[in-house]
């Protein structure tokens, strides 16, 4: 066997012996009305083990704001209410700016609210993950470096 494919069996070899730390304990998975679903993504672990598990569920959520200077910050504590016709099937307050949630495929009106400004969305479910993103203005800063340098 050449270096580069011993190097190669080896890699995978540690890969399989030794599973990546991200997993779904990391991240719990909750379960509200039979809908289950996962929320956070806040620090570099958590919002990897959150990717990773992105392409179990159906619908991806991702709340950010935008600042003065043009750059989105990720959201937590956002309200996110999932409507399906007139009837309320999921609610929850986000804990990080991931909303991972497994949904029957259909149509839905979505409604997420941070800092009083609600935002809405209808948003078609079906057989493929799908993901839509959501976005604030940020509320002025003072303290912006880039304001204060006249950016």
């Amino acid at each position: 066997m050449n270096s580069n494919r011993c190097r190669a069996f080896l890699a995978a070899t540690l890969l399989l012996a030794c599973p990546p730390v991200f997993s779904a304990g990391l991240v719990p998975v909750q379960v509200s009305d039979e809908i289950s679903y996962v929320s956070g993504g806040i620090g570099l672990d958590e919002s990897t083990a959150i990717k990773q598990m992105r392409a179990d569920y159906l619908l991806t959520m991702v709340f950010a704001e935008t600042t003065s200077y043009g750059r989105n910050q990720y959201l937590a504590a956002v309200q996110v209410e999932i409507y399906r016709g007139s009837e309320l099937v999921f609610e929850t307050l986000t804990e990080g700016p991931y909303l991972l949630v497994q949904l029957p495929a259909g149509n839905y009106r979505v409604m997420a609210i941070h800092n009083g400004v609600p935002r809405v969305q209808a948003i078609s479910v079906g057989s493929r993950p799908k993901q839509v993103g959501w976005t604030w203005p940020a509320p002025p800063d003072d303290q912006d470096p880039y304001l204060q340098r006249g950016e």
